[in-house]
């Protein structure tokens, strides 16, 4: 039978994080760090030796780094681009929406709202901003999408 080169460790750093204990794998000789879980460690000894075994058997593939706050903000960045292409009622709402120094928010009885540029009674005043977005992006039915607001407002400040 070979030695294993390896050894799951307890991670004070995670524990104290998770609050509840936390294991990782390390090099024996070296020292170095080959496995957290993607940085939530795991919660035996155990599973660490299971899961790493279990990835030591079938490659890197399935090793892959959890991605940086840099490649979510990029892919957010490039998905909300993509929306603003590509839906022509959404730039024409900011648009018009942009225009205007103010823009009135009223909430119906039902929770919902329409906005508008004329200041009636039992509105809300708004000035251009991400808030207003995300109201507009939902008058249209756009609820369940891969980037928040704030990018697109972002996005229209860039290109509109």
């Amino acid at each position: 039978m070979t030695e294993k080169n390896y050894e799951a460790v307890y991670s004070a750093s995670l524990s104290r994080e998770m609050e509840d204990d936390r294991y990782i794998v390390i090099d024996n000789e070296s020292g170095e760090i080959l496995d957290t879980a993607n940085g939530w460690g795991y919660h035996s000894k155990d599973n660490a030796y299971r899961a790493f075994e279990y990835k030591l058997r079938h490659g890197e593939k399935d090793m892959k780094p959890a991605p940086t706050d840099e490649e979510i903000a990029r892919k957010e960045y490039e998905a909300a681009r993509e929306f603003y292409k590509s839906h022509r009622d959404i730039q024409e709402a900011l648009v018009n929406a942009d225009a205007f120094d103010d823009t009135y928010t009223k909430y119906d009885e039902d929770g919902g709202f329409t906005i508008s540029i004329h200041d009636m009674t039992n509105k809300k005043r708004d000035r251009f901003s991400p808030e207003v977005v995300d109201r507009i992006l939902a008058e249209y039915g756009y609820t369940d999408l891969e980037f928040s607001p704030h990018t697109l407002y972002k996005i229209f400040r860039k290109f509109g």
